[in-house]
């Protein structure tokens, strides 16, 4: 059963739960929150390798992105589903990339922005009138 939901708007709290599901299944996978949202929602990423190379993947810079969470979110399930079978990920094995690089994803960079279009912040809250009153 997938972990990453794509039928679905993503939201703060499910990115997170995602992401911590993903950490379960797969425990070379790891996880830590770096900071929190204006609106103080976690700002968690999602790590998987032990290579030298670094890479950033970063995904929902602006509110109405939301979406590229939810793919980013998938590739990372994807990949480890692959690493867990011994499988490859666009054609390459698993392994070869898990050895040579270590990957940080940052599914949401604005939680608050996302949960704003997403429905998850209601009309009638503080933080909704909030940010309306920046526009």
């Amino acid at each position: 059963m997938p972990i990453v939901r794509t039928d679905i708007p993503i939201t703060a709290a499910s990115c997170n739960e995602m992401i911590l599901q993903i950490v379960r299944a797969y425990p070379f996978c790891r996880s830590e929150q770096l900071t929190a949202s204006a609106f103080q929602r976690s700002i968690r990423t999602l790590v998987i390798g032990n290579g030298p190379r670094k890479v950033l993947y970063t995904a929902a810079h602006h509110a109405n992105e939301w979406i590229t969470a939810t793919l980013l979110l998938k590739f990372a399930e994807e990949y480890a589903q692959a690493l867990n079978a011994g499988g490859r990920i666009f054609g390459v094995p698993a392994h070869t990339l898990f050895d040579a690089a270590t990957i940080h994803i940052l599914p949401m960079v604005n939680p608050d922005g996302v949960d704003l279009v997403t429905g998850a912040i209601l009309p009638e809250s503080e933080e909704y009138q909030q940010a309306k009153a920046l526009s």
